[in-house]
């Protein structure tokens, strides 16, 4: 499972995408900060390898003001959302231009203990 690319989708709340969610910049010509909110969307589930079986998707946000807050996708091509203030991450216009990692722990039938994937976004606009 290591080798998978496409485990999670992104959007934030100024309507920025990244399907899927890789390590890169996130500029949209427009906004320096994802506006309030991120929706994480699993994908993994419909790449596992023949015999294995979605259990959950463990998502940890780290704003990289010190911040972070974990969310977990219990469903197939389900989703969740972080808000600005969940666990004081910072995701409104109040400090723009910030690197945020996402570690993204998939849990399976034959990856118990899951296999970890980290990206790193940063908000460039205006840089």
């Amino acid at each position: 499972m290591g080798s998978q690319t496409d485990i999670v989708d992104y959007q934030d709340a100024n309507g920025l995408t990244k399907y899927p969610l890789d390590s890169s910049e996130f500029n949209d010509g427009t906004n320096a900060h994802p506006g309030g909110s991120m929706v994480i969307t699993e994908s993994v589930s419909s790449n596992l390898p023949a015999g294995d079986t979605f259990t959950k998707v463990e998502i940890t946000i780290e704003d990289g003001l010190g911040n972070s807050f974990m969310k977990e996708i219990t469903t197939i091509s389900g989703n969740t959302t972080f808000t600005h203030g969940d666990g004081s991450l910072v995701l409104n216009g109040s400090n723009p231009n910030r690197t945020y990692t996402f570690s993204i722990n998939v849990i399976s039938a034959l990856c118990p203990d899951g296999v970890l994937f980290v990206y790193a976004g940063r908000y460039t606009f205006g840089v």
